[in-house]
């Protein structure tokens, strides 16, 4: 009634039965296979105590354990008309004395649950008048679902519960709900077919015409343990165990974070699947010798493959269960779930992974009279509460027997919807075929996916089906999934980042314009020590003249190696401003590390202090200006501009990587790339309530970058500090604070009890920030961003502005970035899915120094854009678009 609703497609009373998970039978018949002959069930002898069937032992564990909410099964009628209510009392009487499983119940003894059959003649339907909440629709949905969701007592209840509800004259509603442990889906079917029968038999005054049943769900329970017990089972567990040793669970992308205990708090999606994708999988059904049931778990595990990034992809299909024919007109819980694993790679075609499935599936039907339980307890060896044992997904082709139109005198019958509060699995797939196409049903759990998710699913699915019509023998990891609006929006709605600066500017005509502006404001502070912008712009000034006079030209790389302090910026300065690029080298490096430095950049002149010199190498060919020294030499140069012409795409530093994979690779910057980052700075803190602004990080690293240039480019103080952990010694006596560090810091701080209320604007990078740290931080009075980016896209590529009791995010792309989320194959992955985060844009670095073949491997053509020479940046790092665009 949901998919009636929703879609609107006008069902048969005979599919508004359909709700429970029914899995596509006749596929041996289809594939001329033979399926093993089963010995027929008999009716024994019966025990004092009938033992539970395994299924039904399983579901009774759980209802002990946890309840068994999720496990009711109701459907929901109108009835308009004059309602025979004795005629249909009578046949649902009759029906609970016909099927001895609707009444009977579960006894234990020393722990061990068993078949309790009550007596006949003891059922009555329920009729309740609500027909004063007629006009009251909230007030009737919500006795109905106190009626769907009362428990049922496993000991003593009968296993189904009708309710005739009077909601007006001659309108009502009947209301039946059924416990799975004794029905399923083909059960259903039979119900509605005996209901039909008892009413118009009670009406006429005639016998039913319905056979005897020759064995009833007991008889099937001791079959069932006599049958697969001992060496016969073990033989048939052998496949199971074999084909399911070494699994892995399945670990679908969520949009909340995954509850230790799992819930069955669920909720329902709709979709369909057009005659004209369903006329193209025909014919590749015909052309492969494969069922629509294949075809379509094929594409689910390509879908699933997809949203995951796993190979290891096994998905749960449930069997009907009843291979004998004395079975096929009894009511009980005969539906067994098969395990159909598969070993998915991304350069798998289509029709190959197809052919697997096949052969999977049918050895599957081949041992399905195991039954899962039993299954579940060989090939498990540890169980948790978060995860659904052996698989987390079920997909399931619905199939059930024929059932005559539900007519009951001149009553005239309609499906109504049902809210849906439950969810046995991570997700449920159900296809329903309908006039050649198929509806789609997907049940998923509310406490992991938002609805939006699970629609967006639901078209991805849909056009992974368009594309294998379209390309079978397409690679899996190559068949397009998204639509042309998603695309667009990854590409271009997300990264709608384009705004304009001067191209032909660099970072030191940033400062320079300041110093113009600002001239006797204070630029630079270290401990009890500072400089006015025009003093600092002057002394870089000499400084550059002295180096241009020592043979520094465009491009002359200059290793800095000095200890913190005001000469390390005014290095710094003075290098750009000769044109040359500077190299930050920490004196605490070990001594090989800054040999490999100054040998990789072919350095003959370093920038360095007396205290530092000595952690320097002995080099003939090195020469080292130490600052402190040297500076009455220094300072007889002109305090002037130098008249150096600096190009935009000079490079202005080369910052060395840690090398956890290797020796350490330079990062060439331009300036241009420096120049449009700070320009984003300037615009994003353009806002900000700051007056000064702490550089406690390393020069060897780039959140240095925004710490040295932003403020000495907006007239902002600049006061340099040895490390991070010094921040508290000055925050006392300096209000409008903003500090740019590692989140582990600022715990750190935290963990001491320091007073952080001087802080005005907080950034925090390099590291994820646990939650813990946002907690304990006042983010309604303090800006606290989370910044991320590597040191190959200019120091940061996103910004998030953090709130309390919400999620960490990485944010947005920055100003002129562009940010591609990608699979193996360069593909876009679609929002809420984990890729590689692939970063384009006007921060992108020219490459690794002296490194063409890495250079050539992570900075790779930006297939996305029309720009000539555009590239990408491939990070290796993982992530996923959320539906509002951040990261």
């Amino acid at each position: 009634s949901l998919i009636r609703k929703e879609l609107g497609v006008e069902l048969s009373i005979r599919d508004l039965f359909l709700h429970s998970t029914i899995a596509a039978l006749g596929v041996h018949l289809q594939l001329g296979t033979t399926q093993p002959v089963l010995p027929a069930i008999e009716v024994l002898p019966r025990p004092e105590h009938i033992p539970l069937s395994f299924s039904q032992e399983r579901l009774w564990f759980l209802d002990q354990l946890e309840g068994s909410l999720s496990y009711h099964l109701p459907s929901l009628l109108r009835l308009k008309g004059n309602i025979n209510k004795e005629a249909l009392s009578y046949a649902f009487h009759e029906i609970i004395n016909r099927h001895e499983v609707l009444r009977t119940v579960i006894r234990q003894e020393d722990g061990q649950g068993y078949q309790y059959i009550k007596e006949q003649n003891g059922y009555e339907i329920n009729f309740i008048d609500r027909s004063n909440d007629e006009d009251d629709e909230i007030s009737l949905q919500k006795y109905i679902q106190e009626l769907i969701y009362t428990p049922f007592d496993l000991a003593k209840d009968d296993m189904i519960r009708a309710h005739l509800i009077d909601v007006g004259e001659q309108d009502h509603l009947l209301l039946v709900t059924m416990h799975h442990i004794a029905s399923d889906g083909w059960s259903v079917s039979i119900l509605v077919k005996e209901v039909v029968e008892f009413y118009r038999a009670y009406e006429a005054g005639v016998t039913p015409l319905l056979l005897p049943l020759s064995v009833q769900y007991a008889d099937y329970s001791i079959w069932q343990r006599q049958y697969l017990q001992g060496e016969a089972l073990e033989n048939k567990l052998g496949y199971w165990k074999d084909k399911l040793s070494g699994l892995t669970a399945l670990d679908l992308p969520t949009d909340y974070v995954r509850p230790a205990i799992q819930s069955t708090h669920g909720s329902v999606s709709v979709f369909k699947i057009e005659q004209e994708i369903c006329d193209g999988l025909n014919k590749l059904n015909q052309q492969s010798g494969t069922t629509m049931f294949m075809t379509l778990l094929a594409a689910f595990k390509v879908l699933l493959h997809r949203y995951s990034g796993q190979a290891d992809i096994c998905v749960g299909t449930p069997i009907a269960g009843r291979p004998q024919q004395e079975l096929e007109s009894l009511i009980g819980f005969f539906i067994n779930t098969l395990a159909i694993r598969s070993e998915l790679k991304s350069d798998l075609g289509f029709t190959t992974l197809l052919e697997q499935v096949r052969d999977t599936t049918l050895d599957a039907y081949d041992h399905q009279e195991v039954p899962f339980e039993k299954v579940v307890d060989a090939v498990v060896k540890e169980r948790t509460m978060g995860r659904s044992p052996v698989f987390q997904v079920m997909f399931v082709l619905q199939n059930t027997p024929e059932v005559a139109a539900l007519v009951l005198g001149d009553v005239v019958l309609s499906g109504e919807s049902l809210q849906h509060t439950s969810a046995k699995f991570e997700l449920t797939f159900t296809l329903i075929e309908w006039e050649g196409r198929y509806l789609g049903r997907i049940e998923y759990n509310t406490d992991l996916y938002s609805a939006a998710t699970i629609d967006r699913m639901a078209l991805h699915y849909i056009n992974l089906l368009q594309s294998i019509v379209q390309s079978p023998q397409q690679e899996i990891g190559l068949l397009p999934m998204l639509s042309p609006a998603e695309e667009q929006e990854l590409v271009r709605g997300f990264n709608n980042t384009g705004i304009g600066y001067p191209k032909d500017k660099t970072i030191v005509d940033l400062f320079e314009d300041q110093v113009k502006k600002t001239p006797f404001s204070t630029a630079i502070i270290f401990e009890n020590k500072s400089l006015s912008y025009q003093q600092l712009n002057e002394r870089s000034n000499e400084l550059a003249h002295y180096l241009v006079r020592k043979g520094v030209k465009p491009e002359t790389f200059v290793p800095i190696c000095i200890e913190r302090g005001i000469d390390m910026i005014v290095g710094i300065l003075g290098i750009l401003k000769a044109g040359g690029v500077y190299v930050p080298i920490d004196p605490e490096y070990p001594l090989e590390r800054i040999s490999y430095m100054l040998e990789d950049t072919s350095a003959a002149l370093v920038l360095t202090s007396s205290i530092s010199r000595s952690k320097l190498p002995v080099a003939a060919n090195l020469s080292c200006i130490e600052l402190d020294t040297a500076w009455s030499a220094i300072s007889k140069e002109s305090p002037e501009n130098p008249s150096t012409k600096i190009a935009p795409d000079q490079l202005a530093y080369v910052i060395y990587t840690s090398g956890s994979t290797g020796k350490p690779k330079g990062v060439m910057i331009e300036h241009r790339n420096t120049y449009c980052f700070i320009c984003w700075c300037r615009q994003e803190f353009s806002s900000s309530r700051f007056e000064i602004v702490y550089g406690g990080t390393s020069v060897c690293f780039d959140l240095s970058i925004f710490e040295i240039f932003f403020p000495l480019s907006v007239g902002k103080a600049l006061r340099v500090i040895r490390n991070g952990l010094e921040i508290t010694k000055y925050l006392s006596d300096e209000k409008q604070v903003l500090i740019n560090c590692v989140p582990s810091v600022i715990q750190g701080l935290l963990n001491e009890g320091a007073d952080l209320s001087n802080i005005s604007v907080m950034n925090m990078a390099g590291e994820p920030i646990p939650y813990t740290v946002i907690e304990r931080l006042d983010v309604e009075n303090t800006e606290v961003r989370n910044l991320y980016g590597p040191t190959e896209d200019t120091t940061y590529s996103t910004v998030y502005r953090l709130k309390k009791e919400e999620a960490v995010l990485i944010g947005r792309p920055i100003s002129n970035t562009q940010i591609y989320i990608v699979n193996n194959e360069m593909g876009l992955v679609p929002v809420g899915v984990s890729g590689e985060i692939c970063i384009g844009g006007h921060g992108l670095s020219r490459g690794y120094l002296n490194r063409p073949e890495l250079t050539a491997e992570k900075f790779v053509q930006n297939i996305f854009s029309n720009e000539a020479g555009s590239r990408l940046y491939r990070t290796g790092d993982l992530g996923r678009w959320l539906a509002d665009g951040n990261i």
